[in-house]
């Protein structure tokens, strides 16, 4: 063999090997992912980072929010800045941030979940396991355990536990905590999920949600409910209370269905005037006749009858009950018009006598009415009283000469 065919040969399968070489798959981040060149590790200390996020200085950070700078009290999600903190709450756990007054982890941003499964960073879990329910704020099951949602994927060392997405100590330097669920939290102990729970209005965390102290903080301004705090929670029950929305021509008011309903028109069929408060039945006094003569019918404000009493002169048809004057309300009377001489009072003729009335074969004389006795009499002196047209009236004197037919007293 030649020397020049020996290079030939040579340099053939140094570019064989070459690549051969270049074909082989190398992975250059076997426990991470490559990252602008460089390896990044999957594991982030304790923490497995969800996909799309990278380990940077121990923390588990976002890819789309490297590079970005939030304002103070915000941090970046998806790509973001959104609020640390929610008004009622604190959002503790490990990159959670407030959105519509919800915490979430920023792993669990376009993650939807199947009903009754909730993300957890970045993967969904059942809400509740199958023995027993998850009643904690954010929980889900793993592993039929209920996980605190910023702790699933954390692995804390022995004599930790996970609390809002950090491994904190089970128990204080000076106190043994005597729930398994609670850790040691600023050297007091605290139930995990409550761990930098703080909430606003005085209320207290119960769950890792915060909760009512007093019914006062249960308040929802609304008078057809009772505000009560009951064990943390508050309870907003619809009463049946009177109730009162300021209108008057709606009729009385009373909660229903944790409502204020009303009665409907108080003052049908007349009508209602809502400025003055009051119901209105006339507009001019001819609304207001009431028939009485001894009462005035007016019109007020043209809006309410009134029919006060006054004292004009009234007529009961009646001459011997006296003059008549409205009294009260009612037509009086000021009694028997005749006295002295004339004492006998005449209906008929409107007319007071010396005498009732008289029969046909009476006469009066005053004040009776006496007999006549038809007696033949030449003057008063043989009549007890008078000789009227030369006939003795009433009791002559002459018991012979008294006629036993005609019924004389004392004749």
């Amino acid at each position: 063999m030649t020397g020049v065919f020996q290079k030939l040969v040579l340099a053939a399968l140094a570019l064989f090997i070459s690549a051969c070489a270049g074909s082989a798959s190398v992975d250059p981040c076997p426990q991470g992912m490559e990252v602008d060149g460089g390896c990044v590790p999957e594991l982030c200390g304790n923490r497995e980072c969800a996909d799309g996020f990278q380990c940077h200085n121990n923390i588990c950070v976002e890819s789309i929010c490297i590079g970005i700078s939030c304002p103070s009290e915000q941090s970046c999600a998806n790509g973001r800045c959104y609020p640390d903190d929610c008004q009622a709450r604190t959002c503790p756990g490990f990159g959670e941030v407030c959105i519509e007054e919800e915490c979430l982890g920023a792993s669990c941003f376009n993650v939807v979940c199947p009903p009754e499964q909730r993300c957890a960073n970045g993967q969904c879990y059942p809400d509740d396991c199958a023995t027993i329910d998850c009643p904690g704020y954010g929980e889900v099951c793993v592993d039929e355990e209920c996980t605190e949602q910023t702790c699933v994927g954390v692995h804390c060392p022995a004599g930790q536990q996970c609390a809002a997405g950090y491994c904190y100590p089970k128990d204080c330097p000076q106190t043994q905590c005597p729930d398994s669920d609670e850790v040691c939290y600023q050297d007091q102990c605290v139930p995990a999920d409550c761990v930098g729970v703080n909430c606003s209005d005085g209320g207290v965390c119960l769950f890792g949600m915060c909760g009512c102290q007093t019914d006062q903080q249960c308040d929802d301004s609304e008078d057809c409910t009772d505000d009560t705090c009951n064990a943390g929670t508050c309870v907003n029950a619809n009463n049946t209370d009177p109730c009162e929305d300021g209108l008057f021509c709606n009729g009385s008011d009373t909660c229903l269905g944790g409502s204020c309903t009303h009665a409907g028109d108080p003052c049908l069929p007349d009508s209602c005037d809502e400025s003055g408060d009051q119901c209105c039945n006339c507009a001019v006094a001819a609304d207001c006749i009431d028939g009485n003569i001894c009462t005035n019918d007016v019109c007020t404000s043209g809006c309410n009858c009134s029919n006060p009493n006054n004292t004009d002169s009234c007529d009961d048809v009646l001459y011997c009950n006296g003059t008549d004057t409205c009294s009260g309300g009612i037509c009086a009377h000021t009694g028997d018009p005749c006295s002295g001489a004339t004492p006998f009072c005449k209906e008929g003729t409107n007319s007071c006598d010396p005498c009732p009335d008289c029969a046909a074969n009476q006469t009066c004389v005053a004040p009776e009415c006496l007999l006549n006795d038809l007696q033949p009499c030449v003057d008063d002196s043989q009549c007890v009283n008078i000789c009227i047209g030369n006939v003795c009236r009433f009791r002559r004197l002459l018991p012979i000469l008294c006629d036993v037919d005609v019924y004389i007293s004392g004749c």
